[in-house]
């Protein structure tokens, strides 16, 4: 679903488009802003830099410099202060948007083929408009009372949704690797990880990655079940031990729509690689 308009009021011109994955909100062609479909504000594209939001609230800015005849990339954690200000700027926008629709103070911009789901682009905008700055923070607040520092995360898992079906490692004895020392290895509560705590989020990233290290001893297919109950995705990812994953990994082969892609944990040398392995 998509939607383009303009604000008879103030003038802005809005694009709205509404993913299987993500919902995002373009001002005058320029500007744009993507949230996950639960709300939660993902990324922004402002003024030429780019601004990805964490789900701890942090947001890092990212742009590139020339130097001479090269581009150099930077990037830039973004104090308290200033990523209140940016945050309180996505949704003013997002509220204007927002009124534009619900006030009938717009006209559709038929050049860029909108469709006419006006009531769906209103539902969609109230649902943005809710996780507001405040409501950002306490989210925040519920996140951090869940999980854990991700010690690793595989390269093609950066846009992933980290799913902490455990803390720590069942193994956790690599002479190699001292990740996990700090802590006992534990299986959460369902209630910790589902769908409950994300919503609809769980489907925005490219997968859900489960677990911190391995979590394919005894027992634990079956307590990842209860974890996953309720989230939606087309990719389930994990840490696994080749030795273990043939008799405990079935169990949630069935989820999403290509099923489970393990990563493979290999040793004593120290080396590992995440293949995507059906």
């Amino acid at each position: 679903m998509n939607v383009s308009f303009t604000s008879t009021n103030t003038a802005q011109s809005f694009f709205l488009n509404v993913k299987n994955n993500a919902v995002s909100l373009t001002l005058n062609e320029i500007t744009v802003y993507t949230f996950d479909r639960a709300g939660r504000l993902v990324t922004a594209v402002i003024d030429g830099r780019t601004y990805r939001r964490g789900l701890d609230n942090r947001l890092l800015c990212k742009w590139r410099e020339r130097r001479g005849a090269s581009w150099i990339g930077r990037r830039l954690w973004l104090s308290d202060t200033d990523a209140r200000q940016l945050l309180e700027g996505v949704h003013d926008n997002v509220r204007s948007a927002l009124s534009a629709l619900e006030r009938g103070a717009f006209e559709q911009n038929a050049d860029l083929q909108s469709k006419s789901g006006i009531d769906e682009a209103i539902d969609w905008l109230r649902r943005v408009a809710a996780f507001d700055v405040e409501s950002l923070a306490r989210d925040a607040e519920r996140m951090s009372s869940v999980y854990r520092p991700v010690t690793i995360l595989p390269p093609d898992q950066y846009l992933s949704l980290v799913l902490q079906a455990t803390e720590g490692c069942s193994y956790n004895r690599c002479s190699f690797c001292s990740f996990y020392r700090d802590r006992p290895f534990r299986r959460k509560q369902p209630a910790l990880g589902n769908a409950i705590l994300w919503g609809d989020g769980t489907v925005s990233g490219n997968s859900i990655l489960l677990g911190s290290s391995l979590i394919w001893n005894n027992g634990a297919a079956v307590h990842t079940n209860r974890l996953l109950n309720g989230t939606q995705s087309q990719w389930y990812s994990s840490f696994v031990d080749p030795s273990s994953i043939t008799n405990n990994a079935e169990a949630i082969l069935g989820y999403g729509e290509n099923g489970l892609v393990p990563g493979m944990v290999v040793g004593p040398a120290g080396s590992w690689f995440y293949p995507p392995v059906r």
